[in-house]
């Protein structure tokens, strides 16, 4: 159980830093850029694989 906290703690920090990453760039009209949109897609993707280690440790 010890072991749990440290990785759900990791887990959230992630997910609210990609969200924070997201919610920024779609709410900053100036930052609708290829490479802000590329950054996107990399939040992304960090999400999928959040996912999936999730499934694999859960």
């Amino acid at each position: 159980m010890w072991l749990a906290v440290p990785f759900c703690c990791m887990y959230v920090i992630s997910i609210l830093r990609n969200s924070a990453i997201l919610f920024v760039i779609k709410a900053e009209r100036s930052l609708h850029e290829p490479m802000y949109l590329f950054l996107c897609m990399l939040a992304i993707a960090d999400f999928d694989k959040e996912g999936i280690a999730m499934d694999v440790w859960g």
